[in-house]
């Protein structure tokens, strides 16, 4: 009987290591089939035909081996290519998509032999796009309703139905090194500080370049100084007419609930004067059908904010602003400023939350090019003034309700005076 298990327990031992044959085993399964074929057990032509099974099937692993691996491979650089793969492409991941969409009732009445009382139905649509391209580095572009004017993203309902534009709103590049720097370039939003659109319209995004500084000197004091320079129209030869701002300015805060932020900003123009702006007011002092004074100037803004005054919890926030701006080259009608005062939630973030704001502004004929100031106070002229007063009140999260009321006037013709009303029903998304 221990004959007979002798005899057959290397045969199992032999088909086990078989079973589980890898190149690891090869050594000591040549050693087991030449133990057998001495004792009988296995003849040479035997031994030597499991030998060639074993390699055949090595082989035959390693080739399965090799496929799965391939396919693998495979999968990983589809997912990178946006494919079926489960894992998301990482420039989705650096991706942040943004939106809204406003739809206004629009009335006005100005005093004008030219124009009539009008009732409109208007809408604003904008979409756009920011991507992280590196540490530091990102990129944006935005789309937007218009018809090319700087100054007004939104289109009337006209035309029987007719298809509307859409127009590049910006697309810039943007670089931010350290915390405090950020370099950016091509056409963007206005980086400049202002609490008022008195003498930029919301809706400008300027072309040329920016440097924004910002850091903290102390605990309730942050410092900022914003340079740009943007580029105001082309010409055939020579250098095109455009400007320069530089803006230093801070941000202190006297206790947690009340800050003052100011800033002081020097404009400087080229090639302005005896040149024809493109998408101008037509309202300031011209020669021969150019402008005929130089626009450097200095200009102030500031605003005083108080969280919850005097201990109203209602009242999130309540600020009072103002902004002034004199041109030196003229003599007279060189000068503009705005007061007002707004109390307010941050954000339109749910049911009940609102913002009201009053201002009255006065804009001299020469104080500013009129191609940059508000486009819905007396069309964005110069030489005007009055008053302007919005309320907000928030539906939904990203929805909410506003209306608009300014009541304008020529300064030196004071029977120019103009109605404008606006109703908004306004998404984010």
């Amino acid at each position: 009987m221990l004959t007979n298990v002798s005899k057959w327990l290397p045969l199992l031992v032999l088909f086990s290591l078989i079973a589980f044959s890898s190149s690891s085993w090869a050594g000591e399964v040549d050693i087991l089939l030449k133990k057998l074929v001495e004792q009988g057990v296995l003849t040479k032509q035997d031994a030597d035909g499991i030998i060639e099974e074993m390699r055949q099937e090595t082989v035959r692993q390693e080739k399965k081996s090799q496929e799965e691996k391939k396919a693998e491979d495979e999968g990983k650089k589809s997912a990178g290519r946006g494919g079926d793969a489960k894992e998301i492409p990482a420039w989705i991941k650096n991706t942040s998509f943004i939106g809204d969409l406003r739809l206004r009732y629009q009335y006005d009445d100005r005093e004008d032999d030219n124009l009539e009382e009008r009732h409109r139905g208007r809408f604003r649509l904008r979409a756009g796009a920011e991507m992280k391209v590196a540490d530091g580095v990102k990129a944006g572009f935005g789309l937007v309703t218009g018809t090319g004017d700087p100054r007004s993203t939104t289109i009337t309902f006209e035309n029987t139905f007719e298809k509307k534009s859409v127009r590049i709103d910006y697309a810039f590049a943007e670089y931010k090194p350290v915390d405090w720097l950020t370099l950016t370039g091509g056409k963007f939003n206005n980086p400049l500080w202002r609490p008022s659109d008195f003498m930029w319209d919301g809706d400008m995004t300027p072309e040329g370049a920016a440097v924004n500084l910002r850091r903290g000197i102390m605990p309730n004091l942050d410092i900022f100084l914003n340079t740009v320079f943007f580029i105001l129209d082309k010409q055939n030869s020579g250098s095109d007419p455009n400007m320069i701002g530089i803006q230093p300015g801070m941000n202190w805060k006297f206790t947690e609930d009340v800050h003052l932020q100011l800033a002081m900003t020097y404009y400087l123009f080229d090639g302005v004067k005896g040149h024809t702006l493109e998408f101008s007011s037509n309202t300031n002092t011209r020669l021969n059908d150019q402008l005929r004074f130089d626009y450097d100037a200095p200009s102030v803004s500031a605003e005083l904010g108080f969280k919850n005054p005097l201990g109203l919890t209602f009242i999130p926030y309540f600020g009072i602003f103002g902004e002034y701006i004199y041109n030196p080259d003229p003599d007279n009608d060189n000068q503009g400023y705005v007061a007002g005062a707004r109390l307010k939630h941050n954000e339109m973030s749910k049911f009940g939350d609102w913002m009201f704001e009053y201002s009255y502004r006065r804009l001299e004929k020469d104080a500013w090019p009129d191609v940059f100031p508000d486009s819905d106070f007396h069309g964005g002229d110069t030489n005007v003034k009055g008053h302007e007063a919005i309320v907000n009140f928030a539906l939904w999260k990203n929805i909410w309700l506003a209306l608009d009321y300014y009541r304008s006037q020529r300064i030196v013709d004071l029977k120019q005076k103009e109605n404008l009303f606006q109703f908004d029903f306004n998404v984010k998304f």
